[in-house]
């Protein structure tokens, strides 16, 4: 009955509307063309219309990790580049940004680059988003792009991975296209929350597409098809919104397909789905917590904050100068009270923190957050501060059963745990006094039989706190 309920309430919060939106550039590469540094033109798109995947490295003659990431470079021409080794299904193009330098031919025989290089990258400011180098721009040929900003040193991987989802070019009329990386909506929620799921879409089909359906799935099972109506042409892509899903209470299994382009078959439809977990946050008893960093070799690019859920700021450290490198610094910070948290770790430079980590733990040493290599500018956890009476028992136990109750002597307590963790019992009496402990130690996930004794305690009601790691509930026993 509850899972009815909950599916209809989501469907009318589905089905109520449907927003696009589209930011500059976020699907159609901007074409140019430039000429090298030995004369010769290269447009954009000539490539990319053979079916050819486009790199723009954007570097400077002064910069140190745009010269380390030379061999990276080359080493995808050698395998890949317009050479004769290569197999002519990448061309790089390497373009100088700094206006007032003078020495790329220099630099091009000092390093032996083999790739084009331009001396006016510069003039490509206003097409493509370049704050700092090196950037790379990793072009597919229906004109989708992916960034990166920092180096790739002699390892060609991350280049690889940002051309990994390239898609020949296509052969279609009317298709409609996703990927998992253009879901853009929140991947957790806290207790009553919400979520407000949205994703991109693009239009792979030679036909103009002017419509297409998106059916949704709670759990597997269809809640709604919404329709959608705009105006794309080849290659061009639009922002799909839904409206909110409001008062969550568990996590969900979301699926979106997209059907029915201009009204017919989509022709290529092994692309047109999303599957998204929005999980439920994990709760963290109110305490004092400890921020945990160990920085790499750039710690002076780490920094974090903790957020309440109006977006207070409950911690924060590093905003200035960072923390030094190759070091751990411990930081206590202490939750004022029940809600939702988000806890946030940031990398200036837009790179993650490479061999170093940071967490958020308890003083007991659990942790609530880890965050560590490669991340971006920025990786978030959120988690709901709570206090020891508001725990819901199905985060940690399957059961927990006493059995006899009431008991003389000894009883059994059976727990299920839903995973490994330290468990201990206490008896305390109607003043708050405990009586009796018991310590069980590390507990592996699943069934556990345990004993606990009552020698020498007056007959009467007790409350038994059973403690499984950070979580606590608590059970009415009678002593006879």
């Amino acid at each position: 009955m509850k899972l009815k309920f909950l599916l209809m309430l989501l469907a009318g919060c589905l089905l109520t509307s449907v927003a696009i939106a589209q930011p500059p550039n976020r699907f159609i590469a901007p074409d140019f063309t430039l000429n090298d540094l030995n004369g010769n033109s290269h447009r954009l798109y000539d490539y990319l219309d053979s079916d050819v995947t486009v790199i723009l490295d954007v570097w400077a003659t002064w910069c140190g990790p745009c010269i380390a990431s030379i061999p990276g470079l080359e080493k995808i021409w050698e395998e890949h580049g317009f050479t004769a080794t290569g197999d002519s299904t990448i061309m790089i193009l390497s373009l100088e940004f700094d206006q007032a330098t003078t020495n790329e031919v220099a630099t091009v025989a000092q390093y032996g680059i083999q790739t084009p290089v331009f001396a006016q990258g510069h003039t490509l400011r206003n097409l493509y988003p370049i704050q700092a180098f090196p950037t790379f721009f990793v072009i597919c040929p229906d004109r989708n792009w992916e960034m990166r900003v920092g180096g790739i040193g002699s390892n060609p991987d991350p280049l690889y991975e940002m051309g990994s989802p390239c898609l020949p070019l296509p052969n279609t009329t009317n298709d409609v296209h996703t990927r998992m990386d253009w879901y853009e909506g929140e991947p957790s929620f806290c207790r009553g929350g919400s979520i407000t799921p949205g994703f991109w879409v693009e239009n792979l089909g030679s036909q103009t597409l002017t419509s297409f359906d998106v059916e949704v799935k709670l759990n597997g099972n269809t809640i709604g098809n919404v329709p959608w109506s705009g105006n794309l042409v080849q290659f061009d892509g639009a922002f799909v919104s839904l409206n909110t899903f409001s008062n969550l209470q568990v996590s969900m299994d979301l699926d979106f397909i997209l059907k029915n382009p201009n009204g017919q078959t989509d022709e290529n439809a092994a692309d047109n789905q999303l599957d998204v977990l929005a999980t439920r946050a994990d709760q963290v008893p109110v305490q004092p917590l400890i921020v945990v960093i160990n920085t790499d070799a750039y710690g002076d690019e780490t920094s974090w904050s903790l957020t309440d859920d109006a977006g207070n700021i409950i911690g924060q450290g590093g905003q200035i100068g960072g923390y030094p490198s190759n070091q751990q610094t411990a930081i206590p910070i202490t939750l004022p009270g029940t809600g939702c948290y988000n806890f946030k770790v940031f990398d200036s430079f837009g790179d993650g923190i490479g061999s170093g980590s940071v967490e958020l733990r308890t003083n007991q040493g659990n942790v609530v957050a880890s965050v560590s290599g490669s991340f971006g500018d920025e990786a978030a956890t959120l988690f709901e501060g709570i206090d020891n009476t508001a725990i819901d028992e199905s985060l940690f136990l399957n059961e927990l059963t006493i059995f006899p109750n009431p008991f003389s002597g000894s009883t059994r307590v059976k727990l299920d745990l839903r995973s490994a963790d330290r468990v201990s019992m206490k008896l305390v009496d109607f003043s708050g006094k405990t009586v009796k402990a018991f310590d069980f130690g590390q507990k592996a996930a699943g069934r556990h039989d345990l004993n606990i004794t009552a020698e020498n305690l007056a007959t009467g009601m007790y409350f038994l706190t059973v403690q499984i790691g950070e979580m606590q509930t608590v059970r009415k026993v009678t002593i006879k």
